[in-house]
């Protein structure tokens, strides 16, 4: 799909290689992806989106359209100390797909550690996942 890593950044944002917010910056930035707007506008990302946890609370403070349900695309945000996330901190990642169980499979950095992109699939969203939804 990708190389799992850009050395040297690849965000054009400037959040730290390897966290796990360089990564959403560096995939939003390489598929030229803006959040989708409540009413239907582009909405660009911006460089401080805070924490993992923080980015789809960000996001809809800037105007974007979040939800419960995972999309193809959309920014994924979990609650810290939920699915093997820092208590601290929270952990954001992306959707590449949604499977017809509900399912779906993130590309992510730094989890667990590994500063590379890495894929997980999750079984379902619960209480301490929510999504910001991404377009074109």
């Amino acid at each position: 799909m990708y190389d799992h890593s850009v050395p040297g950044g690849g965000d054009g944002m400037a959040y730290a290689y390897g966290q796990c917010t360089w990564g959403v910056a560096a995939r939003m930035n390489q598929l030229g992806l803006k959040l989708k707007g409540r009413n239907g506008e582009k909405i660009s990302i911006i460089n401080t989106m805070g924490n993992g946890q923080d980015w789809v609370a960000t996001a809809s403070s800037l105007g974007g359209e979040t939800g419960s349900t995972p999309k193809a695309g959309a920014i994924v945000s979990f609650v810290g100390g939920t699915h093997g996330t820092p208590a601290d901190y929270g952990h954001v990642a992306f959707v590449e797909k949604v499977y017809d169980d509900g399912s779906f499979l993130v590309s992510e950095t730094n989890y667990g550690g590994n500063p590379n992109y890495t894929f997980r699939k999750i079984s379902q969203a619960d209480s301490a996942i929510s999504f910001a939804y991404t377009t074109k």
